[in-house]
């Protein structure tokens, strides 16, 4: 049977092609709702293919509980895989890399999958995921060829569209990628990635104004800030309304959107830690309950080292609390990981994974001295650890801030003028 981007899928009747749409709209619009998908791979153990999205639901989570849930789920998929397409056997064998620690196969395979399925965007946008883990920023010119090629199939849909424009931003092309944002803005108002680009390249650009009032635009359709875009998309904005000047405005978000809605999510941990250490940079004094909130939702994930980026996250959290035990399972899973996994993998930890992580330990501790040393040797390698432009500049202005506090006005004077990375291939 076809589902509705005219692509073959086995096992499935009609009831499994509407869920599979569901998910993929769910997914590429980033609003939530995907779990829905798990109830009906359920009731289709025949289709391998929603199995398959089963997987990537627990997948998106970033976690070794996730992994432990979508290894159910690939199990199941390959009970009824022999009779499937070779997209969905690509689509099996690219799971079973990102469920074994390994991004960078799982792009190769997702890659693939588009090249020969353009129509296929669940794999673009599990790829664009994917490229978040090993770096949005690193990645940015292979995002950008990709999502051409799946840009030209589908260039009237709003949310292809959106990671067209992000994965121009992402290479510093910035008239292209607000052209295709407004195009998809234009086609659905209520496209949260397209917002999502818009305020990078404000904040990438400068252009903080302009931004600031094209999100308070956009913030009435952020309605659903637990897993979806929509709380980054405010984390986005507090940051337009931090550097505006608005800091009770930042707060707002804060207690509104950012944080509290799904404590365990990555991403809701990550937003909310950065956000309170930009505000802390700033000179703002942060109640300690958030911090000891925070901490205690990062603690049962102390030790895990899917994401150097998230990590790193944690780190300055648990330093901002003094806690002891935390820091140890950190670090050492951190020195751990770069001897296990693969061997990019292990080299992404050794060149950016610790020395990140050891300095937002010692920036939560105050130790500013240890900050620049760990991070002056290792700051062009930042985008390697995962995220996007936006968000791996926080270790930039956290290494520009100690080395203001150490009095070191030329090392902070160059440190201002660098991007984390080079866009030199752009």
């Amino acid at each position: 049977m076809l589902c509705h981007q005219g692509l073959v899928t086995t096992g499935a009747g009609v009831s499994a092609i509407d869920a599979i749409e569901t998910f993929r709209q769910r997914l590429l619009r980033m609003e939530g709702g995907t779990d829905s998908v798990l109830d009906a791979a359920t009731e289709a153990p025949e289709c391998a293919l929603l199995q398959i999205y089963a997987a990537i639901f627990w997948l998106y989570a970033g976690s070794r509980a996730g992994n432990t849930e979508a290894l159910k789920w690939i199990a199941r998929a390959e009970q009824s895989i022999a009779a499937g397409t070779d997209r969905e056997k690509f689509w099996l064998e690219a799971c079973r890399r990102w469920q074994d620690g390994d991004p960078e196969d799982t792009i190769e395979r997702l890659e693939e999958i588009t090249r020969r399925y353009p129509r296929d965007t669940v794999a673009a946008k599990a790829c664009e995921y994917n490229y978040y883990i090993t770096g949005q920023h690193f990645q940015a010119q292979r995002f950008l060829g990709h999502i051409e090629r799946v840009a030209q199939a589908n260039d009237r849909d709003p949310d292809v569209l959106a990671m067209h424009s992000f994965a121009h931003e992402l290479c510093g092309h910035y008239e292209e990628a607000r052209r295709a944002a407004e195009k998809a803005i234009e086609l659905r108002f209520a496209t949260p990635w397209a917002h999502h680009a818009l305020s990078h390249i404000a904040l990438m650009t400068n252009d903080l104004e302009r931004g600031r009032r094209e999100q308070e635009d956009f913030l009435s359709t952020w309605t659903n800030p637990g897993p979806s875009i929509h709380g980054h998309n405010a984390w986005h904005l507090a940051l337009l309304r931090l550097q505006t000047g608005d800091r009770a405005g930042c707060h707002e978000l804060y207690e509104t959107l950012i944080w509290g809605h799904l404590p365990t999510s990555k991403g809701e941990q990550t937003d909310a830690i950065s956000l309170l250490w930009r505000l802390e940079m700033a000179g703002e004094e942060i109640p300690p309950e958030r911090w000891q909130a925070l901490a205690q939702a990062c603690a049962p994930v102390a030790a895990e080292t899917i994401s150097p980026f998230a990590a790193a996250h944690r780190g300055y959290a648990f330093a901002r609390t003094e806690q002891t035990d935390n820091l140890r399972r950190l670090r050492a899973a951190a020195a751990d990981a770069r001897t296990k996994g693969t061997p990019a993998r292990r080299q992404v930890w050794r060149e950016a994974g610790q020395p990140t992580v050891e300095a937002s330990i010692a920036a939560g501790q105050a130790n500013y001295r240890a900050v620049a040393a760990a991070l002056l040797p290792a700051v062009d390698e930042i985008p390697r650890i995962g995220g996007s432009d936006a968000q791996g500049d926080l270790w930039r202005e956290a290494l520009a801030y100690a080395l203001a506090k150490l009095g070191r006005v030329d090392e902070r004077r160059k440190v201002l003028t660098l991007f984390p990375g080079s866009r030199n291939e752009s």
